[in-house]
């Protein structure tokens, strides 16, 4: 009888991004969950100047009640958004602190 030996799917952190270089799996998540009211998000930087690690991005929101010439279509602009990480953190964690970092300028942007 041959044995059957499971193993648990692996979490992705972002010490295996660094390994591969490649950091799409984190893009392609941003894409996926940003939310109404984000037009786009952008990667800057990976910033280590300032004593720590920071993923450095920017987001394209929805300015706050302001629309174009004929009235239409809503503003768009582009706010600078960065959040810490370590090595250990996994990349759905660093994708939910970017999205909570982008739906604070939403609800700042589009409220009173």
């Amino acid at each position: 009888m041959e044995t059957l030996t499971l193993t648990a799917p692996q979490i992705l952190t972002i010490a295996h991004l660094d390994d591969d270089q490649d950091f799409s799996p984190l893009d392609t998540l941003l894409e996926k969950d940003r939310p109404y009211g984000c037009r786009a998000i952008e990667f800057i930087d990976d910033n280590t100047s300032r004593g720590y690690r920071a993923l450095e991005y920017r987001a394209e929101v929805i300015a706050r009640h302001e629309f174009d010439n004929d009235g239409c279509n809503p503003v768009f602009e582009w706010f600078p958004i960065e959040v810490m990480i370590e090595k250990s953190f996994t990349v759905s964690t660093v994708a939910t602190l970017l999205i909570g970092q982008i739906n604070v300028l939403l609800i700042g942007k589009t409220s009173y």
